[in-house]
């Protein structure tokens, strides 16, 4: 298994502690012999901001709204659409619907720059990983 690219995990952590900050998230640890166990990130106290976040992710993902310039809220579903998880973050969605909208969405709120560098080296990674994965286990 590979590591993560530093941008990546500083991109995690300071999102994971804004929410922790935001009261979106709550944060806990379990460790063993000084090393983190495991970790969770349980639903924090505000839940009306997330519950705000995810009506205008469904939103912008049923094309009921459109995102804006530099829009949060589209730059992260660029980011779950990169990895491929957002059928699992909207399962009651339609598959192949939400995929296409979220290309939209990453066109329409113009994700530019590192955040958008940074998507587009999630989605070759990818890629990468399906195509070899198709590649080795072959009959």
């Amino acid at each position: 298994m590979g590591r993560k690219p530093d941008a990546a995990v500083k991109l995690k952590e300071g999102i994971a502690e804004e929410f922790v900050d935001a009261g979106v998230l709550g944060h806990e640890e379990k460790k063993f012999l000084g090393g983190t166990f495991s970790e969770r990130w349980p639903r924090g106290g505000n839940a009306q901001l997330e519950d705000s976040v995810q009506a205008e992710a469904r939103a912008l993902l049923t094309g009921d709204a459109e995102p804006r310039e530099a829009d949060r809220v589209a730059a992260a579903l660029a980011l779950l659409h990169a990895v491929r998880v957002l059928p699992r973050v909207f399962p009651d969605l339609d598959r192949a619907s939400i995929s296409k909208r979220a290309e939209e969405v990453v066109d329409l709120a113009a994700v530019a720059g590192e955040l958008g560098k940074m998507i587009r080296e999630a989605q070759l990674s990818v890629i990468l990983t399906l195509s070899t994965l198709a590649i080795t286990t072959r009959d």
